[in-house]
């Protein structure tokens, strides 16, 4: 993923040397949009996730397969932080 985060950053760095670059700059901003957008429902999968944990017994089925949840919807958050770092050029 790093590296495709580089090569698109190379790319768009040699904006006058092909006739793709606004093509990819679109499609760079699609990508943030959507990243937020998905970073947006993370948040309310985890804090939802966490405030239904602390209602539960401690020890539980329950509460292992919510750290689940909280765990998995923290990767996918991480996913998008990177995602929403690409800096898209003006």
């Amino acid at each position: 993923m790093v590296r495709r985060i580089k090569l698109s950053q190379q790319f768009v760095s040699a904006e006058g040397a092909d006739p793709r670059c606004e093509e990819l700059k679109a499609a760079l901003k699609l990508v943030s949009v959507y990243s937020h957008q998905i970073n947006n429902q993370v948040t309310v999968i985890v804090g939802n996730s966490e405030l239904v944990y602390d209602l539960l017994p401690p020890h539980t089925p329950a509460q292992e397969r919510l750290e689940e949840i909280v765990r998995s919807a923290r990767r996918i958050a991480s996913v998008t932080q990177k995602l929403l770092s690409v800096k898209i050029p003006e």
